[in-house]
């Protein structure tokens, strides 16, 4: 009699821990999800999960006094030092176990808790209320820094259960990346860029060069190479007269940004100006080189900057001797 009276208490507080530990690791959403996809035992899991804090307040009210009960049991009739080693075993075993493996206890037990739940709501949910802060599932995303989400992501994509595509997931973690650059983290060396003077003429071989280095655009100086004035596009060389120079056809002006700038501030100022390109500085005005708009598109989306890399129509062009 007594090894049943054990055997009962010991399987009915494990089928409640175990549905606990279930719908705690289940979000209401995705049982709610799962439960539109037509499958009898989902629907059935979500009718239980959908009562929160009344759910969690009966199987906590099953789970303590059973296997309190069946260790009381099994300290009559056992050894005291059988009894501690039998619930050591038993709770790291248990802890051990994961939502997954204890699926089956959660899915066996819910149709009774639906029925008891829908039944008794009125009753439990004042009590529910007052044992609310005890109750209430652990909300935390566990996420500190953006390093923690990008853990999550990676998590994600082993997880046997994800409905998330890989491409999906990796342009997430583009995206969460191109937060954290910065614009000095992608420069492009100010000593590796072909320039060009503004009072050089539009002649036959800088189009030439235009056209042979498929590259969009060069920069523009007066006087000095650090006296940036403007932009000369390919574009817009290819408009003008022959003979012209370059100073009547290039865009007047350029943009600056700070190299400790996140790259998508950069891209809302490129975005604002209208402008394919930002001249990175230090905090003491000192150029370091360019940003263009086409790299911002190749850090954000990866495949795209593969054929960027094969075509790089929209980035500057170097000088050959340095290329």
């Amino acid at each position: 009699m007594a090894y049943l009276l054990f055997l009962g208490l010991l399987i009915a507080g494990t089928t409640a821990l175990g549905a606990l530990k279930v719908f705690g690791a289940l979000p209401e959403v995705e049982l709610k999800r799962r439960a539109a996809g037509g499958r009898g035992h989902d629907r059935t899991l979500y009718r239980a999960a959908a009562f929160g804090a009344s759910l969690r307040l009966v199987l906590w009210a099953v789970a303590i006094p059973s296997l309190t009960g069946a260790s009381v049991v099994l300290a009559r009739h056992a050894p005291l030092a059988l009894t501690l080693i039998a619930s050591a075993v038993y709770m790291s075993t248990f802890a051990a176990l994961d939502a997954r493996q204890l699926h089956f206890l959660a899915r066996w037990s819910a149709p009774a808790l639906a029925w008891i739940l829908e039944r008794s709501e009125g009753v439990l949910r004042p009590v529910a209320r007052l044992f609310g802060p005890v109750l209430e599932s652990d909300q935390h995303g566990r996420l500190y820094e953006p390093g923690d989400l990008h853990n999550l992501m990676e998590q994600q994509k082993s997880q046997e259960d994800n409905r998330i595509a890989p491409e999906e997931l990796e342009r997430a973690q583009r995206a969460l990346y191109f937060g954290l650059q910065q614009a000095g983290d992608i420069v492009q060396p100010f000593s590796k860029l072909r320039t060009i003077e503004a009072h050089e003429s539009l002649g036959p071989i800088v189009l030439d060069e235009l056209h042979a280095s498929h590259q969009s655009a060069f920069l523009v100086y007066d006087g000095e190479p650090d006296n940036i004035v403007g932009t000369l596009s390919l574009e817009d060389a290819v408009r003008s007269k022959h003979g012209g120079r370059v100073e009547d056809s290039m865009r007047a002006g350029v943009t600056s940004v700070d190299e400790a700038a996140r790259l998508p501030e950069v891209l809302n100022i490129l975005s604002d100006t209208s402008r394919q390109l930002a001249i990175v500085v230090t905090p003491n005005t000192e150029v370091l080189g360019i940003v263009t708009l086409s790299q911002l598109v190749q850090e954000l989306c990866g495949n795209q900057a593969e054929e960027d890399k094969n075509n790089p129509s929209s980035e500057l062009a170097l000088d050959p001797d340095q290329s």
